[in-house]
């Protein structure tokens, strides 16, 4: 069985665990200590954490079942955890400043909503319950392999069209944000503003929401072969982290 969560942090670090692995009164420890909480549920393999930065982590998840060579040929291992508990079967994966007891809901300690509201930081699967033995890498892909790969699909002429469509609706909305920045800047300069009047500000204010307004309109004109879907398709092959759970023996 192959699973895919997509997580993000902003605390530098990404966790997974089982909610029913985690000791009752977790949220109140967290809020103490979590650090030392975490760092002890993790020798005695009910929580895992790991990260280098905040930002989008991709995690596949290998429930008995080999990792692909072709993963493991860009990996470094990370760590290995003899007995990992997930005694309800429920496997969740997140930014590590939304565990929680329930962090769906979240916590004290938590951003408030947890994976309710940010729901793109984290997400949960289930698997069958029980101890596993647990395997996690990290992944280092070549920046290369992203256009090979969306070259398989679009080929060389379709994978340059759809990288210089892209270039373009980039250069067309940093413009809009510089136009805003540089109406702002006249608005809130004395000197500019008396020079423009307040019929010159108007106009260039509204000048700003039409093109705002006929953005979508504008780059819809640029026709991509490839689209965010191919896109998302591709990266969602290309994990961060890769984790191989292998049931043990009751």
């Amino acid at each position: 069985m192959r699973l895919a969560i997509e997580t993000g942090t902003d605390a530098g670090r990404v966790c997974c665990f089982d909610p029913a692995a985690l000791p009752p009164d977790f949220d109140q420890r967290c809020k103490n200590d979590s650090v030392g909480t975490i760092d002890r549920l993790a020798e005695e393999g009910r929580f895992w954490w790991k990260g280098d930065g905040d930002g989008d982590y991709l995690i596949h998840f290998y429930v008995n079942e080999e990792v692909s060579p072709e993963i493991l040929a860009v990996t470094e291992e990370l760590e290995e955890v003899p007995r990992f508990h997930i005694p309800s079967g429920k496997l969740v994966a997140c930014g590590v400043e939304y565990a929680a007891a329930d962090p769906f809901s979240g916590s004290g300690a938590t951003p408030k909503g947890g994976l309710d509201r940010f729901t793109d930081m984290g997400g949960l699967e289930e698997i069958p319950a029980g101890n596993y033995s647990f395997k996690a890498w990290g992944c280092d892909w070549p920046e290369s392999v992203f256009a090979e790969r969306m070259t398989a699909v679009l080929g060389d002429e379709g994978w340059r069209r759809h990288q210089r469509i892209a270039f373009y609706k980039t250069m067309i909305v940093c413009f809009l944000m510089l136009l805003c920045l540089v109406v702002l800047g006249a608005t809130l300069i004395s000197r500019a503003r008396h020079a423009l009047g307040a019929t010159g500000l108007i106009a260039a204010w509204a000048f700003v929401f039409i093109f705002g307004a006929a953005l979508p309109r504008l780059l819809s004109f640029f026709k991509s072969p490839g689209s965010p879907e191919l896109e998302h398709r591709i990266e969602m092959e290309m994990p961060s982290i890769v984790i191989q759970l292998t049931r043990l023996p009751s």
